[in-house]
């Protein structure tokens, strides 16, 4: 369970990276792997399902997802913006981007290359629980009921409303649904002690 937990938020922050050629193959290739898990009944598959055959399919060119994500989540105006960034949402003044830099830097971790700067950026805080998963399940709580699960819905929603792209819709009804099946799953389940594991090696680059 770690492993494709892991992969799930792994997946997640891959679809709100800014598009770019290579990565739809990486991401397809992790959503027809996890698909093919034994999590039969998580609400997160029909969505998943529906993004995997947007991927093979490519209904969308390149450019055209590349504008799509550009006006979504980077050129600010009011009718269409949607912030990917949890001190926006919470509206504390920066103070998340501070709580979740201070929280990677206790686990060491370092974001990817690629990663966005800011760490209460979404791709930043889902990248973080990816690899918390895999090394400290108590860590992974921390940031998940103290951050991710406090924020995710109300982006997912705002990106519903900006009628975006089908790729992006699916992608934030993807977020939203990972994240209440998280929720159900560590009420009735919480990480008992922390364990170490080898982070997984699948990165969507």
């Amino acid at each position: 369970m770690h492993s494709i937990r892991s992969e799930l938020y792994a997946l997640a922050a891959g679809l709100f990276k800014a598009p770019r050629k290579g990565r739809d193959q990486a991401i397809y290739s992790l959503a027809t792997d996890i698909l093919q898990s034994d999590i039969a009944e998580a609400p997160w598959r029909a969505p998943l399902k529906a993004i995997a055959r947007d991927l093979s399919e490519k209904w969308h060119p390149q450019h055209l997802l590349a504008a799509e994500y550009a006006r979504l989540f980077t050129f600010p105006t009011p009718q269409s913006t949607v912030s990917p960034f949890a001190s926006d949402w919470l509206q504390d003044r920066g103070k998340s981007a501070m709580e979740v830099e201070s929280l990677m830097g206790c686990q060491g971790f370092a974001a990817g290359t690629d990663s966005p700067q800011a760490p209460d950026h979404i791709v930043a805080e889902l990248e973080f629980m990816a690899h918390l998963i895999q090394t400290s399940p108590r860590g992974a709580q921390r940031i998940f009921l103290s951050h991710l699960a406090t924020w995710t819905s109300c982006f997912a929603l705002a990106i519903r409303q900006a009628k975006s792209l089908p790729r992006f819709e699916l992608a934030a009804d993807f977020l939203e649904k990972l994240v209440n099946w998280d929720l159900r799953r560590l009420a009735s389940n919480p990480p008992q002690r922390t364990q170490t594991a080898v982070q997984t090696d699948r990165v969507l680059t």
